[in-house]
């Protein structure tokens, strides 16, 4: 399978798909960084203030383990220079991991399309902090992989599944294991596509979801400290 990762610097998203790409032997072609210090020290604090210390970020070299995938370091994924390492590789796929959001000029290289990784089950759960609202709401938190249109969040599912949440977790504990999660749910999709299968259209409308606010996501983390959440698994 001939597929790009379009990744920022020392994103959690991006750094787990590739331990997980690289232990079910699958080897993107290429790795493409977009790289910029405010922003990525400020997405870093973002992880960390919502982990607590409960996700320690791996060290990239050691998450490549000598393999010898080219990685590239880029200002936008969207400028010309991306542009043409993506023309030169010409990939099936290109996977989003914590990347910037995507233009059609660069949505319309890969043959196949490009895929994305959503922290929620689309189409119930789309936009923002999904992973609160789902939490807040006494739903499923889960990871859907699904394929990039011009619409956010609305592109075909490939594949979809739910985290486990024991009465043990806290708020940092499910952020941080959905990262991995994230990962996991990638390479199944992956697979799934491999195989032939088909993805499927979302077909419910679903909600478009704001960034919650502070006090509900203390709510939140009250809830899960006073295990009242409903939808632990036993």
């Amino acid at each position: 399978m001939n597929l790009v990762l379009l990744t920022t610097f020392e994103s959690p998203w991006g750094l787990e798909m590739i331990r997980e790409l690289l232990k079910k032997k699958i080897l993107p072609m290429c790795i493409i960084c977009s790289r910029k210090l405010d922003r990525d020290e400020k997405h870093r604090k973002i992880v960390e203030e919502r982990t607590g210390d409960r996700y320690k970020f791996p060290i990239v070299t050691e998450v490549l383990d000598g393999e010898p995938i080219p990685f590239y370091f880029v200002k936008s994924h969207n400028d010309m220079t991306s542009e043409k390492i993506l023309q030169k590789y010409n990939p099936d796929y290109i996977v989003l991991g914590g990347a910037d959001i995507i233009k059609e000029n660069i949505l319309s290289i890969p043959l196949k399309g490009t895929i994305n990784i959503h922290p929620g089950l689309m189409p119930m759960y789309r936009g923002c902090s999904n992973v609160e609202w789902a939490l807040y709401n006494d739903d499923y938190v889960g990871t859907t992989c699904h394929f990039v249109n011009a619409q956010i969040d609305s592109g075909e599912v490939i594949y979809q599944e739910r985290l486990r949440i024991e009465k043990e977790d806290t708020y940092e504990q499910i952020r941080a294991n959905m990262f991995a999660h994230g990962a996991e749910v990638l390479v199944k999709a992956l697979e799934k596509l491999e195989k032939g299968l088909q993805s499927i259209t979302p077909t419910e409308v679903g909600n478009y979801y704001q960034t919650m606010d502070n006090e509900k996501i203390e709510s939140v983390k009250r809830k899960l400290i006073e295990k009242r959440y409903k939808k632990y698994d036993v």
